[in-house]
C-alpha cells in the first residue's frame, strides 16, 4: 500500500479515523493508534471515538445495571403472563400476552446468567 499523500512512499499504517494509508512522514502517533498528520479532524475524531468506546466498555462492565435489567424484565414478563391468565377472552390477545411474557422472562434469565457469569 502507498501513502495517500506521498504516492512514492510505502504506507506504514492506516489512519485510525479516515483509514487512508499513511507513510512515516504523514503519521502522527496519538497513543491509541496513528492518524493523518495533515488533518486535525482525524486526530480529534479518533480521540472522540476512542472515548466513546471506553465509556461503553465501562458501562457494559457495570454489573449493577445488568442485575437491575434482569429484575426489571423478569417482573415485566411475570406481569404479562399474569395479565394473560386473567383475561376474560381467550384469543389472540391472551396468546400474545403469554408469548411476550415468556420472552421477557427468558430474556431476564439471560441477563441474570450474564450477571452470574461475571462474578
Amino acid at each position: 500500500m502507498k501513502c495517500f499523500y506521498h504516492a512514492e512512499s510505502d504506507a506504514v499504517g492506516t489512519c485510525k479515523y479516515c483509514h487512508k494509508g499513511i507513510c512515516k512522514q504523514c503519521a502522527k502517533d496519538i497513543g491509541i493508534g496513528i492518524v493523518c498528520n495533515h488533518d486535525a479532524v482525524c486526530e480529534t475524531r479518533a480521540i472522540e471515538i476512542n472515548n466513546v468506546v471506553d465509556r461503553n466498555v465501562k458501562f457494559s462492565k457495570n454489573r449493577s445495571f445488568v442485575a437491575l435489567y434482569a429484575v426489571f424484565f423478569f417482573i415485566l414478563g411475570a406481569f404479562f403472563i399474569y395479565h394473560a391468565a386473567t383475561l376474560q377472552h381467550v384469543g389472540f390477545a391472551a396468546t400474545l400476552h403469554y408469548y411476550v411474557g415468556a420472552f421477557l422472562v427468558v430474556f431476564s434469565l439471560m441477563f441474570f446468567a450474564r450477571f452470574v457469569k461475571r462474578k
